[in-house]
């Protein structure tokens, strides 16, 4: 993780930030494994140096580079830059691990009014409540990944400025992560 940080800083200390967050590798560091993909827009295997073959897609390929992984948590910038497009008030930001923990909740009290649309009949919410637990442990999300406490705080410095702004421009303490203890 620290690799991809020394990326990230360099970076945006050689160009501006629009730069490094979008498209290919600027000029004067490291390739990232999504330059191939997207320079060629081509839907094709691309080989790493390690042999293994990763599917390349048209433009995106967030694989397993923390390069990559690190810019795309960088939410800020992208609702700058998607608030310049839509209006705030047709936007609803929602965090997934608030989602994961709560999911009726969350559906009811925040999607459901967002949309106009009238929450469940109280006995079909508790069939769908019984259901949500019966499958909370199966799926993916709700596993705890294996992160030294190091690595926690090494994400938790980088990213702080930005959820900052994320705050400031979503007027809402909870982007700043501290809940989470992250």
């Amino acid at each position: 993780m620290s690799r991809a940080i020394d990326w990230w800083n360099t970076c945006i200390r050689l160009h501006q930030e629009k730069l490094c967050l979008y498209g290919p590798t600027p000029p004067g560091l490291p390739q990232l494994d999504t330059d191939n993909c997207i320079l060629n827009r081509t839907k094709t295997w691309q080989y790493t140096s390690s042999g293994k073959s990763k599917w390349c897609h048209d433009f995106f390929l967030w694989m397993n580079n923390s390069a990559d992984r690190l810019r795309v948590g960088l939410y800020e910038h992208f609702i700058t830059d998607w608030l310049k497009v839509f209006p705030r008030k047709q936007m609803l930001f929602i965090r997934f691990e608030d989602y994961v923990r709560d999911t009726l909740n969350v559906i009811q009290n925040q999607i459901y009014p967002f949309l106009d649309i009238p929450k469940l009949p109280e006995n079909i919410a508790a069939d769908i409540e019984k259901k949500l637990r019966k499958h909370k442990g199966t799926n993916r999300a709700s596993k705890e990944l294996n992160v030294t406490q190091e690595t926690k705080d090494m994400l938790h410095r980088f990213y702080y400025p930005y959820n900052v702004k994320l705050r400031d421009l979503l007027k809402d303490n909870k982007w700043l992560w501290n809940s989470t203890g992250v």
